[in-house]
Parts: C-alpha cells; structure tokens; sequence
C-alpha cells in the first residue's frame, strides 16, 4: 500500500503526534508499504526509509496552508490513502487534496483544534474566575497579560462543544466538523475523544477507537546515577512534562507545591504560550526556586527524567490520550492524572501505578503527592497488552487498507461515478449452531432457526455524497451496427451519419478488445466520442472515428470540460447526440442537442427509475435522479436494456414509442447446449444482436454432450436423494460447485452469496462455491470466507478467459446483487445451459424465468437463497417451496438434468442500436416515413475536407529586420500570415514596414507594466481576430498574458530553445499546450508538452553567392556575452597558430555586446596574452539582412557555446555553404558539423579549410530538409491545430 501521512509534527519536534508518525511510518516502510509524509517545520528528521516532506511555518496562515496543501495534493497523486493528524491545520488540506486527487481520507483526531484555540484567545470576552491562593483572592486577568482562562461555565471540552461560537472559533469549528465528515474513518485514541467526535454531528460507526501505543524508550542510566547526575540528593522530583498552554495546569502545579514540604522540587518539560505566566504566577508564590523550567527535551533526557523523578503528575483540563503518562508508566513510574478527558482510561490500563484525582481540588493533590509511596524502579514494566505497538500499528494499517479497498472510483469500476466517503461495516455475532441429530436436515423454511443458528452477518452501506452504483461493465459507446450509414437526407441540413456520443469509456485510449469492437461497429459512421477522463487524449482510432477525453483537471468539470469540446465541434452538423446514461453525459448530451440543433437520444443500461433504490444512495444521487428525469422526458429516444426500465420510464411519462428497448446480447460461434435446430444458441452463431459482451469468443469454446451430461446430472441427483451409507466420492462427480461471477464491488452482495452457502454447506459437505471476479473488496471476501470458517469450500478465481468452462460445469450460477441494470451473468449462464439462482433485479422474470430455466429470491433473502441452492440439488417432490413471495409450483423448479434456453427475445432483439438512432432522428423531424425511403439513397464518396486555416496571436520579442539578435522575426511572421488565415502580432518593438501584409502589428513597448497593461488591451481588442496563442521565446510572456488568455479561453504554445531552464519557463509550463523547440539539447525542461521540431532558417536569404570571394577569416555571430566562452575560442586558436604558424587567418566575433563590455575588454586582454592580438577582432552587429554576406565571406563558422541547443546561426552558416567547428551534443547528426572536443580533428579540418575555397553543398541541403522554414511553420501550425 502507498501511504501518505499529513501531521502538524514530526521529530525533532517533540509531542505525542510527533513519536506517533515517525514509529507509525518506520513500521509500516519496514513492512514493506511506501510511506511518505508531510509536516510543518523547516528541517524535520530525514528518514532512509521513507520520503519526509517539510512545509515552513514563516508564512501567514493561508499562504502556509496553501504550501501545505500543494505538497499534500502532489504526494496524494501517487498515494493510495491519505492519513491526516488532525483535523483543521494537516486535516482540511489534505481533505481538500483527497477530493482533487480522488483518495480516501482516514482522520486522526486527539483533539478538540477549536476549543484549544478558544482557550488561548487574547481577550477572551467572558468573565475571569478568582482563585484563592494564599487566602488572598488573585484574579486571573491579573494574572495573564494574554492568555486568560475563560470562565468555568465553558473551560471544559466537554461544556463547550455544547455551545454556539463566533468569529474565528466558529470557523474553526466548521472546518473540523467538514474535515471529519470527508474522511472514511475517524480513528481516535481514547473512547472519551469518541464522545466528542460524536458530538460533532458524526455516526458513532464512523469512529473507531485505537488506542496509541509508544515506540521504544532509550536505554539510560540507573535511578541513583541519574539522580546524582541532576544533584536531587534526597529531595523528592515531581515531574510533568506538557505544552504551556492554560489547560495543562501548570499554574495548579505551583500551588500545589506550595502546600508540600520544602524537600519537593518540581521539573516542568515543555514550552508553549503559557510559560511565561506560570513562572511569573511560581515568583508570587514564591516556589520558584523549587522549580526547574526544563524547557525542550529530546526523548533521551525526558527518559532520564523519568527515570529520576518520583512522581509523574498530569493536572490537565483535557486529554485526549496522554502518551507522557504511557511512557511514564511504563517506566514503573507513580503518576496522578486528573479525571477530565482520557486520563482515567490510563487508569484503567495501568492498574495501582496511575491513581486519578479530582480536577484542581488542590487538597486532594496535596495529599496524594505527599502520601505516594516512591519505590526504587530500575527497570521497566512495558506495556500492556492492549497498548502494544504491533497491535496499534496493525489496527491503523487494517483501517487505511479498509479505505483503500472500498475507493471504488471510475478507475475500478469503469462507472461515472466513483464510490467517495463510502464506509462497510461487518458485524459477524458467532451464535453455537443448534446441533443435529444424524440423519436429520435443516429447516430452510424456518427462518426463525437460521437467524439463531448461523452467524449473521450485516453489511450497511453509509453512502455519501458521491456514490452512483452503475453497473456498465456490459456498456458500449454508441454501439452501431448498420450497413452503410453514409447518407444525406434530403432537404436535411445535417449529415445523418455523424454521431455525437458522450461516454464514459475510458478503455477506448488503448488498443484492446474493447477499442476493436467499437471500430468495428462504427466502421460505416462518421463518429465522435467524448470521453469524461483526466487524461489528455484526442486521436482517430479509426478513419471515421474520433477519440476526444475532456482532459480534465478534477471529475467536477467533466461537464463543463466536455461542453467546451461540443462547442468547438457544433459546426460539424451531427445529426443525433447520444449519451451513455442520463445523468451526467446526458446533461452534456442535452445541452449538445440544443446548442446543435441535433436529435437527442439517452441510453439507460442502469438502475436510475427502479423504484427508490437511486435515489436513497446519497443525497447527490437525489439530484442527479431530478435531472436525469427531466432529461429522459425531453429525448427523442431513449434506449433500454429491460422491460424492468421500460416499465418505469412509461410511470414517468415518456411515450412507449419513444422507448428502444434491446437487451445486452451475445454474440456466439458454436452451438452452446442443444443440438436441436431450434435451440436459441444457434441462433447465436450468426453473431445476431445489438450488443456484443466481448466475451463471445470464451462462450464459442463451451461444447458438451446433452444426452451424456444429462445423463450424468440425474444420476447424481438420484443418489443425492438416496440414504446410503455408500462413500460421497462414490456417489458425486469429483467437483461439484455453485457459481458467482461478478466484480468485487458492494452492490453485487457477494457477502449474501457467501452467508447462505456457510447455511446451504452445513448439510452438503461435497458442493463448493466458486467465485470468479476481481475489484476492491477482494480482501474483505477472504475475511468473510473465513470468519465462515469455509477455507477448504470456497474458492476465489481471478478474471479468466474459460469463464464458459466454469458455466458449463456449475449446478447453478449465483446472482445476489442488490441492484442491477439487466444482469449480463444470467444470460451467459442461460446461453451455456446451466439454470441461475438470482436476486429480483434486472432481467428477473423476463430473461430468468421463476421455475422454468432458474429461481428467483427476494433481494437481501438469505434463507431463500441458501433454500434455493438446497432445491438445485434434491428432486422436485421432495422439497417445498421457497418463499411464499415468489411462489415455484414444486414440479416446475429448474431441473439440472436438462439444458435452458436464453429467451429468444434476448438472443435476437428485433431492435437495433441503428433503430434506437434513427428513432431519435425521426421524432426530431417528424418524418419517420420520409427518412426510411431517403436511407436506401447511400452516397459512396468519401468526403474531402480542406484544411482549415487558423487564426493565430503571435508574441515575438522584436519584430525589427534591422535587430541583430531577432531579426529573423520578420521572416517568421511573413510566413506565419502566409499559412494562417489572420495574424495579429504583438511585440516590443515593430519595425517600419516590417508587419506582412494583412496582419496587424502591435507594440507594446519596453517598460513592463505598461508593456502588460498593452497586452492585455491588444488581447481583448482583437479577442475575435485569433484563436490560438504562439509565444516565442518568452516564457515571462506566457506568465503576464496568462490570466486574460484563459479567461477568453485561448490555449498558449511557446517556442523555447536555450540550454537554461530559468524559473519563468518552470512557471509557464502548465499553462501552456505545447512547447516547440529545435532540439532535446535546447529544451532541457523534462515535460510531456515538449515538441522538437527543428530550427527555422530562410534558405532563400541565406544562400552561397558565387561572386563573393571567400577569404581566410573565421567567425563567430553571436550576442558576447560569458555563456558562449569565446576564452575557449581564443585558447584553441592560440594552440592551432603553434600547429600550424605557417597559416594565414583572421578571427572576427560579429555581435552585439549588450553591456558585458567588461567581457569584451577581458577578451581583447586573452588575446594579448595568447599572441594574437593581430589576429582577433571584435565587430559591431549588423543588420539581420546583411548576416548572409558576412557568411559567405567567412572559411569557417566557430561556436564554442556551452548552451547545449543548436544554434540557429549554425544553421544560418552551413545555408550559406560555411562549415562550422561547434561544441555541443546537438551537431553530432548535422552534416557539415565538426565537433570542436576533438582538439587534434578540429584543427585538422581548419587547416584543410583555410587551403581550399569550396562550398559544403550537402550541408545545405541538410539545412533546407531538416531546417527550413516553411517546413517548420508548417510542423507548428500543424501541432497547433
């Protein structure tokens, strides 16, 4: 399991949770779990075994929880469990990050945040008690310059939570009780913390009290050692160790210490608020120098002081669960606890070495301490059973394993919906069965007898705001199977077939069976498909069919997400909208149908208008039913797969005519049960129905023999009905078995499976049960087979491809589910010959017929099922009927010894999901007639459509020919506006005469706030003149412009190509689309955005001239500047001239210095040193236009830039036919490219060149291929789109 802890802190801090966290997380990593965590504090202790992850308390509250939050909802991503601390500063973080991250959340609660704040208000505004000290009357507000002890009538926990706040305090009240109402479980660690907790408005059976243990004390010194070692002597050591805060009463703590002898010393470890007023209240008293303010301590020294003091004392108002007294207890220390909050429960667990005293009756604390009898105890007496670490640490990790298994979320189920906050409880009450007498049965008409002599087992579902129990295993998007569906209908405005659909399959973004068999079925539509999912995905599966996932940032705008998709699609003319279900996706399909003006048809493959069973799950589920009803009643066809649904849409008002109904339908290769030609599975050969389960193919492997399996079966039935003495292995096949296939999720009751078979197996000890499936629950199966004690009988099974096998060889197949859309299991089941036992639900009574091919029981009957399984078995005249509900005359019940049939109606449905289509169409248009004789006029031509042009913003940060640097912008923009259908440029600065024809050039200036203010206007002003953002080489643009682009809904592309990564493009980066570059080397930034695509050169500008003489001079054309180390140019030089003195050269660095004019000096300082100062030159930039003649001039082009990227001035050279020497990785795949690492080769190529006075022709064409611009743009544009 991968765990994730939030707590407030964590070693070197010292306190409870602190201990508690690092023992809990060292134990469950050395278990073999990943654990991370996540804490306040600026250096918590590392650990090797597991990630730690600190948060800084510098910043304001929001800011700090926001920090905290971030680092929360990163981790959480890859966590299976969160589990917070506390509630309100760890708690409502993490709360919010297991909604954004779907995680369950187990909350730990030690204390009230509100009431402890409450207590620490500055200027509480409630009157101030008097204490009476000394006989003199000393009042508090005299006492405490800022924290004031409020008044008795609310200084309780347990007064307080009782009362109405304001303010902060009510606020921070909200919080806990909202944070704890997001977890799945509360764990507390005392039974008085779970009186509080209840008291916040939670279910008692929500909390779950596991009480703390404490890990290892330190090994230290004896007692005497110790004590010598402090200088106590004989005085007698009273130690407390708290946080100084007013509850703790350390205040008391002096005042009882006034009343002791002088031979009493007090040692106070722990700091906090109230310090300061406790030892200002010990100077009145005048004990402060019998007390020792030990501040701090580490877990060493408070051991030492453990193990020197005589008494441990703890006066507290509250505690939830004091791990002080633990630790000292254990020790063989005498301690005296208050009786307010947790304390007595030590008590409890340490019997005649705790003794509890009345909260601040002084007198009794007197004599308690003064009469306690110190005994000498050098070794330590441990911990009782109850408090064992391995016990607490397996009770937590069984709680987050609990919350792991029941996440059932859109992942596990394939539903759209996920199973949030979710809790299962099982009550197993072990009750001696009644013994019986040889020979005798069981009455499994006697529920009465069953109830007392089996167990009884429980499984409430607390179903919270999120929970949609859908069942699409057996669900298909837009499931089509027509033939030729390209057609227009005449005098139609809409192609009829294009298809909207809007689904929930996420199965479709791989390749897979499912992926398949949609292609297949929608190969003569042109189709779309919207995907409700979080990750990005929009590519054709197919030539006809497009994938789009709404990518969505968290489930709640998966509606919004996928209308924003409809919106961009809404010209393409669809001419039915469907969706997978009419809740969510029927929202968006409806929503669809009017902004296209599209016919609307929803499919219902579940159990939303089954009577009240929906809409009782939870209370969102009450609102998804108001809409979803509303939404069916306004379709022009609605799919169903039952006469159950069918029957409850007409109670709705929604016109039979309007209704499709088509069960889900196998699609079978091979006779299944019957040789008779008349036999349903034949029919099933020709793959005949609107549905295929895709797992056709495993039926089509299930033959067997009818007259020698029947054959068999009734023998075996006889001698079940025979009392012989006779061996069962003589008597029964070797393996005979009941049959559950499902997923392991809660609606399926696999629980009511297993408790009637544990009641059916009592008297057949020869039947196993065999359970097929997978999903969340699998743990919580195993504890129920064996809290059955049914081991050796029942049997899990993973998913597996013989599922006809096991059909074929089952007594009967199990249906227990509480809810079901159709029940697909029954059918297979049917289909391979073997009877099913099913709950009322689904396709019961229409595809299952009572006493013909299996039984139906009343949902949640035990005693019927277990009653039904005994009938499989024994022959009709000998057993009676089940239940009085669902009357089986006795001589009809299902007999084993023959095959049963899937209805025909089920096998070949006389409606198809082409009818279900065209349905919806003809009640849009009114012409169901008209529309049927305009389907045979197909058009067998495929459809040609141009490319669209877009309309595009471009951001460069010059657009000047005569910039040295960016230059070439002008001709980017030139070919930007000639493949787009509108430019709109935005820049610094714009160069006369330099914006293309038909676009508009902005400059927005230098200064940054008005260059932001500009780029704001330009952005909203020409909002309707571009749909696309392309921003180059400035990612601190994309962070300014970012706000008002969004809000206008226009995505952002950035062109980044420089070896830095500066913070600007780690900001920039998530809220861009894509970001292009020319290389790997020249985006070093690790994303999935990333697209490399090349440099862009214009091959036409720069090209070799013939009639330019090339002369012995070598360059460089960059900005001077440190990063491009031309030291190193200079030193490789100086060493190529001792080579080769003989050679004849000039080195020019061509460039604008901007400012490092410090640099250019140290340069011309190198090249003195190096002897070559007659040989070096430094030469102003020139104008972009004029670069190509200063290339063609040029015998070499030397680059010793470390940046990493390919640099387009490289390019730029080789285009113009002059090699290049270059360091880097990027020029290694470049021809024309001499890597400058290899000294000796470099400079072997520099002689060769400075001798020669020909043109590198392959470079070029290299250049033009892999480089050029038009080609680049084009790539861009094409990715954009």
């Amino acid at each position: 399991m991968k765990l994730l802890i939030a707590t407030g802190i964590y070693p070197p801090e010292i306190g409870g949770p602190a201990g508690y966290v690092k023992g809990v997380a060292t134990e469950l990593a050395n278990q073999g779990h990943e654990v991370a965590v996540v804490t306040y504090g600026d250096s918590p202790e590392l650990n090797s075994k597991f990630q730690i992850v600190g948060v800084p308390r510098t910043a304001y509250v929001v800011q700090r929880y926001w920090r905290y939050f971030w680092k929360t909802l990163k981790l959480a991503r890859k966590a299976d469990v969160i589990y917070a601390q506390g509630p309100v500063s760890e708690g409502l973080p993490a709360a919010l990050a297991s909604i954004f991250a779907r995680k369950p959340l187990i909350l730990k609660v030690v204390g009230d945040y509100a009431w402890e704040q409450y207590q620490q208000q500055p200027n509480t505004n409630v009157e101030h008690r008097t204490l009476n000290i000394d006989n003199r009357s000393l009042d508090t507000e005299d006492r405490y310059s800022k924290f004031q002890i409020p008044s008795s009538k609310f200084e309780l926990l347990d007064e307080f939570v009782t009362h109405r706040h304001k303010g902060k305090i009510w606020l921070m009240e909200a919080v806990e009780r909202w944070v704890a109402s997001r977890a799945k479980t509360i764990i507390v660690p005392s039974k008085y913390l779970k009186t509080v907790v209840q008291k916040w408005g939670i279910q008692s059976e929500k909390i779950k009290v596991i009480y703390n243990s404490i890990s290892p004390l330190p090994e230290v010194d004896s007692r005497e050692e110790l004590r010598d070692k402090h200088g106590l002597g004989d005085r007698k050591l009273i130690l407390t160790a708290v946080r100084a805060v007013p509850w703790k009463g350390g205040d008391f703590l002096c005042d009882v210490l006034k009343e002791l002898p002088e031979d009493f010393v007090l040692a106070v470890a722990g700091d906090g608020p109230s310090l300061e007023s406790w030892k200002k209240h010990a100077e009145e008293l005048g004990v402060s120098d019998r007390v020792a303010w030990l501040g701090k301590l580490n877990r060493k020294d408070l051991t030492e002081f453990y193990r020197a003091s005589d008494v441990f004392v703890l006066p507290t108002g509250y505690e939830g669960f004091p791990h002080v007294v633990v630790e000292a207890a254990s020790m063989g220390l005498s301690c005296i606890v208050s009786n307010k909050g947790g304390n007595p429960e030590i008590a409890e667990l340490f019997p005649g070495l705790v003794t509890v005293a009345e909260y601040r009756n002084k007198d009794t604390w007197v004599d308690l301490v003064r009469n306690t009898k110190y005994e000498i105890r050098n070794t330590n007496i441990g911990l009782p059973e109850s408090l064992g670490f391995g016990r607490m640490v397996g009770e937590t990790l069984a709680t987050l394993k609990s919350a792991q298994c029941l996440n059932l979320d859109s992942r596990d189920l394939h539903d759209s919906h996920d199973y949030l906050n979710n809790s299962y409880r099982l009550n197993l009450d072990r009750v001696p069965p009644k013994p019986l007498a040889k020979g005798d049965s069981p009455d499994f008409n006697d529920s009465h007898d069953y109830s007392s002599n089996s167990y009884r087992l429980n499984l409430d579902l607390q179903a919270d705001s999120r929970s949609n129990l859908h069942d699409y295993s057996n669900h298909n998007i837009c499931d089509v199977t027509s033939e030729k569906s390209r057609f227009e209908v005449r005098n139609s405005k809409f192609d009829v077939s294009r298809v909207l659909s809007i689904g929930l399959e996420k199965k479709l973004f791989e390749p897979g069976n499912v992926r398949d068999r949609i292609i297949e079925q929608l190969k003569d539509f042109d189709a779309t498909i919207i995907v409700f999912a979080k990750q990005k995905f929009d590519e054709r599966i197919a030539s006809n069919i497009r994938v789009i996932s709404t990518n969505s940032w968290n489930k709640f705008f998966y509606v919004t997400d996928a209308l924003r998709i409809v919106w961009k699609l809404r010209k393409q003319k669809f001419a039915v909208i469907t969706s997978q279900d009419p809740t969510e996706t029927g929202l968006v399909a409806c929503l669809a149908s009017k902004l296209c003006k599209s016919a609307l048809a929803i499919q219902d493959h579940g159990y939303h208008f089954h009577g009240n069973y929906y809409r009782q799950e939870s209370w969102l589920n009450q609102f998804r039913y108001l809409f979803a009803r509303f939404i069916v009643t306004r379709a022009e066809a609605i799919r169903v797969v039952s006469q159950r649904t069918e029957d409850a849409l007409t109670k709705l008002g929604v016109p039979r005519d309007k209704i499709v109904r088509f069960p889900l339908t196998l699609g079978i290769n091979s006779p299944r049960s019957s040789t008779s030609s008349e036999h349903p599975s034949l029919k099933l050969r020709e793959g005949i129905g609107a549905v295929d389960s895709g797992q056709g193919s495993h039926f089509a492997k299930a033959t067997r023999d009818t007259a020698g399996d029947g054959e068999r079966w009734t023998g075996n039935r006889e001698q079940c009905a025979v009392d012989s003495d006779e061996s069962l292995d003589s008597q029964i096949p070797d393996s005979r078995f009941f049959l559950v296939i499902c997923r392991f999720v809660p609606i399926k009751r696999i629980d009511l499976a297993i408790h009637a078979f544990s009641i059916f197996a009592k008297q057949n000890p020869d039947v196993k049960l065999k359970i097929v499936g997978a999903g969340p629950l699998e743990d919580q199966i195993k504890q129920w087979i064996a809290d059955f004690d049914l081991q050796s009988r029942v049997e899990i099974i993973p998913w597996t491809n013989d599922l006809a096998e096991l059909y074929t060889g089952a007594i009967a197949t199990l249906i227990t589910s509480d809810r079901e859309g159709f029940g697909m299991t029954a059918v297979e089941s049917l289909a391979c010959g073997t009877p099913v036992i099913m709950t009322d639900v689904g396709c019961a009574h229409e595809v299952v017929k009572n006493g013909e091919n299996g039984i139906i029981v009343p949902v949640g009957d035990v005693i019927a099922l277990a009653n039904a399984m005994e009938k499989m078995l024994l022959p009709s005249t000998q057993y009676p009927v089940p239940s009085t509900q669902y009357p089986v005359p006795s001589t009809q019940y299902p007999d084993p010894s023959s095959k049963f049939q899937v209805p025909s109606s089920v096998i070949v449905s006389e409606a198809s999901m082409k009818d279900f289509l065209l349905s919806a169409i003809s009640h849009r248009l009114s012409a169901k007639t008209k529309l049927e004789e305009e389907m045979g006029r197909f058009e067998e031509q495929s459809e040609s459509v141009e490319t669209e042009k877009i309309k595009l913003m471009l951001y460069t940060p010059s657009l000047d020919h005569a910039d040295p640097v960016f230059g070439f912008s002008v001709r980017w923009a030139d070919e930007f506006a000639r493949q787009t259908e509108k430019l709109v440029i935005i820049s610094r600065f714009v160069g006369e005469g330099d914006v293309p024809q038909g676009s508009i050039g902005i400059a927005v200036g230098k200064p940054w706030f008005s260059r932001v203010i500009k780029l704001w206007s330009t952005a909203i002003k020409y909002r309707k003149q571009y749909d696309k953002v392309f921003v180059h080489m400035s990612p601190e643009v994309v962070l300014a412009g970012w706000p008002i682009w969004f809000v206008l809904r226009k995505p952002i592309y950035l062109w980044y190509a420089h070896g830095a990564i500066p913070l600007a493009l780690k900001l920039a980066e998530p809220l861009v689309k894509l970001i292009f570059a020319s290389s790997e080397t020249g985006l070093r930034l690790q994303t999935p955005k990333a697209r490399f695509v090349g440099q862009g050169i214009d091959t036409e500008l720069f090209k070799p001239n013939p009639e330019i003489k090339k002369e012995n001079i070598i360059i460089t054309v960059s900005r001077i500047t440190p990063a491009k180390k031309y030291e190193d140019s200079l030193e490789f030089l100086a060493k190529y001239k001792e080579k080769y003195p003989a050679d004849q050269w000039i080195y020019e660095i061509i460039g604008p210095s901007l400012g490092h004019e410090d640099y250019i000096k140290a340069l011309k300082q190198k090249a003195e040193q190096l002897d070559l100062a007659d040989r070096f030159r430094i030469l102003p930039a020139v104008e972009y236009t004029q670069l190509p003649a200063v290339y063609q001039r040029a015998k070499l082009f030397l680059s010793t830039s470390e940046t990493g990227s390919i640099d387009k001035v490289v390019l730029e050279a080789l285009s113009c036919g002059a090699p290049v020497i270059a360091r880097g990785g990027g020029y290694q795949k470049i021809t024309g490219v001499t890597s400058f690492n290899d000294k000796e080769v470099a400079m072997q190529k520099l002689h060769n060149l400075l001798e020669a006075h020909s043109v590198d022709v392959l470079a070029r064409e290299g250049v033009i291929k892999e480089h050029g611009l038009a080609r680049l743009i084009s790539l861009i544009l094409d990715h954009i789109k």
